[in-house]
């Protein structure tokens, strides 16, 4: 070991790691927890993003409805010409009389989706994705 004066410093001729200086960098533990965390975020992504694509492909179907489709026609024309869009669309899974309601006011008729949709993630723990909307229609004007 060389002896040096106060205000000189010595070269550092071995560039392996002091044993003083701590370590950086993550450990084996904190691998596998970074890897199990970024797992359970993919395995969520993968299981709740398309409830919520279905979703969003049911509001540009209800907004793709012309008024005059659907004020003044009967409850179950309505379902039927739902049926027909949700099949275009390919929402094979969803019945418009199980997620839809027709209300008739005074001078519009509301449309409302509510519907909930289980989804198991791991063994017996599930999530409960709940989704409602409402959707007015107007009479045509004349």
């Amino acid at each position: 070991m060389r002896i040096t004066r106060p205000g000189q410093h010595m070269a550092r001729s071995n560039p392996e790691r002091r044993p003083s200086e701590k370590p950086s960098g993550l450990s084996m533990w904190g691998y596998i927890w970074l890897l199990l965390g970024i797992a359970v975020v993919v395995t969520l992504v993968l299981r709740l993003a398309p409830h919520y694509m279905n979703f969003q492909t049911l509001q540009s179907v209800m907004e793709g409805i012309d008024s005059g489709q659907v004020h003044g026609k009967s409850k179950r024309s309505v379902y039927d010409l739902l049926q027909k869009r949700f099949k275009i669309n390919g929402l094979y899974d969803l019945k418009p009389t199980d997620i839809a309601t027709v209300e008739r006011q005074k001078n519009q008729t509301v449309v409302s989706l509510d519907y909930e949709v289980r989804e198991s993630l791991i063994a017996n723990a599930d999530v409960v994705l709940t989704f409602q909307k409402d959707f007015a229609f107007q009479p045509p004007a004349e």
